[in-house]
């Protein structure tokens, strides 16, 4: 009779979710660096040696993320610069939609950076809300220059400028380079 002893097998496997992955995780998934290359497609992502996978940081192949960064932060200072005691255009509805979607964002995006293996597939896990909430930041980001008719206009010029290189970058990230 054969007696399967998995307790050896699964051992290997006690350290698949740790802080210690976090650092150099959140450096593959956000600030790792894409290759230009000279022929099509013109960028590339670098390979990763401990994961054996093409990672391209976020920060340079969807740039579009930083409103859900700057937005916030602007509003928040909106009133201590102002002078003004309510941001306009805030509701509850709206806080509760902001506070959901940052929270999913957070709480997925610090499961897949705690895991020992970097891929870029997982960013597909949390990077709905991270978009979603974006886009959410964009119209709220508008709302608070919506007085002003010069600075509106370069925050929209801006941001579809940030959109089509975003959309661009990760078209070219996604097709395959010469080999």
């Amino acid at each position: 009779m054969v007696v399967l002893d998995f307790s050896r097998v699964f051992s290997k496997f006690t350290n698949l979710f740790s802080a210690g992955y976090i650092y150099e995780n959140f450096l593959n998934y956000f600030i790792r660096p894409y290759q230009i290359q000279a022929g099509f497609p013109f960028i590339a992502a670098i390979e990763n040696v401990a994961s054996n996978n093409k990672l391209a940081g976020l920060l340079y192949t969807s740039p579009y993320l930083l409103i859900a960064l700057i937005i916030p932060v602007a509003r928040f200072l909106y009133p201590r610069l102002s002078g003004k005691k309510r941001i306009p255009g805030t509701n509850a509805p709206e806080r509760w939609l902001a506070i959901v979607l940052a929270g999913s964002a957070l709480i997925l995006s610090a499961i897949i950076l705690s895991y020992f293996f970097a891929s870029m597939n997982y960013t597909a896990d949390f990077m709905p809300s991270i978009f979603l909430l974006a886009t959410y930041c964009l119209g709220r980001g508008y709302d608070l220059l919506s007085g002003s008719r010069n600075p509106s206009r370069a925050y929209v010029f801006l941001t579809v400028l940030l959109m089509v290189f975003s959309v661009g970058a990760s078209t070219l990230i996604a097709l395959p380079g010469r080999r």
